[in-house]
């Protein structure tokens, strides 16, 4: 089930340009986008770069989640209530669960979006070797890329 979350929220995550410029890309590639896609798409680039600091400062989550973290965008929460709905017996675990995965992910861009040697990113570091544990826990990470994750965040706070 929590495969079937991840592949739905990497389905949604790719119908949105990353590209930080939509205006750049869609004239770049000659097409036109339709006005309301075209300003989704921008809404959530804005939301995702004003929300650095909710995601340095957010924390995991558990039991019941009632209300939006701030680092979780408006299509984002909806996105992952609508995945834990389909699990009624386990809906509260599995949006937790949910929620701890796309903060551990977005921790990990922004970790990996940071200077090097800066005080963000070795925050960043230190706060993604204690998700780990957690992330291993709910199988949203497998052991070997846990390992080489805490591999490469060891190495770099060993280096400050």
């Amino acid at each position: 089930m929590m495969l079937l979350g991840i592949a739905a929220i990497a389905f949604l995550f790719l119908q949105y340009p990353q590209d930080n410029n939509v205006d750049e890309m869609v004239s770049a590639t000659g097409s036109e986008v339709p006005t309301a896609t075209h300003r989704q798409a921008k809404e959530y680039l804005d939301h995702q770069k004003a929300a650095t600091p909710e995601v340095m400062q957010g924390k995991p989550v558990t039991g019941p989640i009632t209300d939006r973290p701030d680092y979780v965008s408006e299509f984002e929460w909806q996105v992952l209530r609508n995945i834990a709905k389909l699990n009624p017996d386990g809906q509260d675990k599995q949006l937790a669960d949910l929620v701890n995965k796309l903060l551990f992910n977005k921790k990990m861009e922004a970790w990996l979006a940071a200077k090097e040697n800066s005080g963000d990113r070795k925050t960043l570091a230190k706060q993604l070797l204690d998700m780990i544990p957690d992330q291993v826990a709910t199988e949203s990470l497998d052991s070997a890329t846990a390992k080489d994750i805490e591999s490469k965040l060891s190495a770099e706070l060993a280096s400050y």
